[in-house]
């Protein structure tokens, strides 16, 4: 649980990251970082300064660390499925640097078919109707189950 886990950065849409910490006791929420989505993401999306913001979280965290993030269409709009994919990857590789944990939510419903495409060729395991399973279109380096 988050008690256990240190800080959470979460990287959602505002109503969903009211909605994680509204069932969080309130003794937790406080170590919760909330990094708004459209800043994160959308049209001004940059994976280079993006992953720049995250290393330096992650070095001032210095600690046990849970990224919980993702976008939807708002935050995914004019992204193309090529840097979805290289910035997954640098990203992978950075919480691989930090031994952090992430946790990606994408909702696929709304997203635009090329970008969950992307998505889901960079994640090696996904949330499936009974939990999570290994992602049969995964095309990344391996990783460790």
């Amino acid at each position: 649980g988050i008690a256990d886990c240190g800080t959470v950065v979460c990287v959602l849409d505002l109503a969903l990251d009211f909605r994680l910490r509204e069932r969080l006791p309130v003794d937790m929420r406080s170590s919760v970082l909330s990094i708004p989505a459209a800043e994160q993401y959308g049209p001004q999306f940059d994976p280079d300064r993006t992953i720049r913001r995250y290393r330096s979280t992650l070095a001032n965290i210095g600690g046990p660390t849970w990224v919980i993030g993702g976008m939807d269409r708002g935050s995914a709009r004019g992204l193309t499925p090529e840097v979805i994919q290289s910035y997954e990857r640098d990203a992978h590789e950075l919480l691989e640097e930090f031994d952090a944990t992430a946790l990606c939510v994408y909702d696929i419903r709304t997203c635009d078919s090329t970008i969950v495409d992307a998505m889901r060729r960079t994640h090696p395991i996904i949330a499936g109707e009974y939990g999570f399973i290994p992602n049969l279109a995964y095309d990344g380096p391996t990783v460790a189950a």
